[in-house]
């Protein structure tokens, strides 16, 4: 399993229709990547919508696994302990 590190990250939402239904929400990835097969280390990305997790990989649509490190610390003052909440919130793809 290739799997790309994050730094500084947090979980975003680009449905920017204040209309659209709750269970079509998606939720994102974004922070510094590293190890992205398509983006220089140290560069913001922002992933495919969350999909799941094996163990603590957060696994995205697009099938990349993401290894998640330091929270971005603005995201864990609003959403403390972020790490475990986003690992509690995702049930397991095997």
């Amino acid at each position: 399993m290739n799997e790309v590190r994050l730094e500084n990250w947090s979980i975003v939402s680009l449905n920017v229709n204040p209309y659209t239904a709750p269970e079509l929400v998606t939720f994102h990835l974004q922070g510094v990547s590293y190890g992205h097969p398509k983006c220089p280390n140290g560069y913001m990305i922002t992933s495919t919508a969350i999909i799941g997790k094996v163990e603590d990989i957060v696994i995205t649509k697009s099938g990349r696994h993401y290894k998640l490190g330091k929270v971005d610390s603005i995201y864990e003052k609003l959403y403390p302990d972020a790490l475990n909440r986003v690992m509690k919130s995702l049930s397991d793809r095997r």
